[in-house]
């Protein structure tokens, strides 16, 4: 996606939340809220892809140790949850099955990719950090996929939707260092993760945009320094979509193969001013190429919070993390790379 930058800087601290939400407002991110009952660990991925709104868990794949990760029940969702619910609505009926079509197909060179990137920005397993990286919002599971490829010793691939993680599961069957686990990118690392024991933690993709509301997003950050050993590397990457586009520039084309096409389209509604936007996924498809094949349309939409970088760094800083690099890519993407600082913030 693109979109231009901000030109004013937000406040720096998380107390701009709406003073209500919509009963339909989604959110992605490959990805990830919590619906898992406090204080207990997660299940792990299952084998068959489930309903897009089960409440209960089918049989799993033994990609941890049952004594490592027992399973269990989520509880109930609370009203707060809906927007989580239907963000993983969104990515099991909709998205997942195009998932690694879109990021180009060959899950095996998106993480050979995402493996030099990491190590160009200094995320490798060190005698002074843990060897435990850990994945928030791994989706297909290509960064899980290149952790373990630069020698971490156990890779937790953290997600909500179970067909993404299933197919990280069955591509990870001869890595015996990445574990999916089916929780929640704001409860996962508290529930397991032992403080000052993870070398790594990665939450890319756009996975930021995807939590609730920005409380969440400072909570994260939060959780990510108390999570990281001495010495430890923290990255997150995001787009920052709060400066709106306008007319034809709001359609995105992000695919196009012989048989798939698909495009985005952003709304920013006045429902919310500036803290949401919702992102309407397109995607035309059609079985064989020739001229006699039929095009059909399939359309659904989510929304994603609105994060200014200026904002997201005001937050890194507070929750005790010192940048090491950041850059900017394509599409308003902001990639952040940092360390825990040696003292934390009282």
């Amino acid at each position: 996606m693109t979109t231009a930058m901000p030109t004013t800087q937000p406040s720096a601290t998380p107390t701009d939340e709406p003073t209500a939400k919509p009963s339909a407002t989604p959110t992605n991110q490959p990805s990830a809220v919590s619906t898992a009952v406090p204080g207990t660990t997660l299940s792990t991925v299952p084998t068959a892809k489930p309903s897009a709104m089960s409440t209960t868990e089918p049989s799993t794949v033994p990609t941890a140790e049952p004594s490592t990760v027992p399973t269990t029940e989520p509880a109930t969702p609370a009203v707060t949850d809906r927007p989580v619910n239907q963000a993983v609505d969104h990515y099991d009926r909709f998205l997942a099955e195009h998932y690694t079509w879109m990021l180009g197909g060959d899950l095996d060179a998106l993480a050979a990719a995402q493996r030099d990137l990491l190590a160009q920005w200094g995320v490798v397993p060190g005698s002074q950090d843990g060897s435990l990286a850990v994945d928030l919002g791994c989706g297909p599971g290509h960064t899980s996929l290149a952790l373990a490829g630069l020698g971490y010793d156990s890779v937790l691939a953290v997600d909500l939707s179970g067909p993404l993680l299933s197919e990280l599961a069955a591509h990870a069957r001869d890595m015996p260092a990445v574990r999916p686990v089916r929780a929640d990118v704001r409860t996962a690392l508290p529930e397991l993760v032992r403080p000052g024991s993870a070398g790594a933690v990665v939450c890319l993709g756009d996975t930021l945009t995807h939590l609730p509301t920005r409380g969440d997003v400072a909570a994260l950050f939060a959780d990510v320094t108390a999570a990281l050993a001495p010495g430890g590397t923290a990255v997150f990457a995001y787009r920052d979509l709060t400066v709106p586009l306008t007319g034809t520039d709001r359609f995105l084309p992000v695919r196009a193969t012989e048989d798939r096409i698909m495009t985005c389209f952003l709304e920013y509604p006045d429902d919310y001013d500036d803290y949401t936007v919702v992102v309407h996924d397109l995607i035309h498809s059609r079985d064989g190429a020739g001229a006699g094949a039929d095009w059909r349309l399939n359309t659904h939409s989510y929304r994603k919070l609105r994060l200014s970088h200026a904002w997201v760094l005001a937050q890194l800083r507070t929750a005790g993390l010192r940048v090491r690099h950041e850059e900017s890519g394509p599409g308003a993407m902001r990639t952040v790379v940092l360390e825990r600082a040696c003292e934390q913030p009282r």
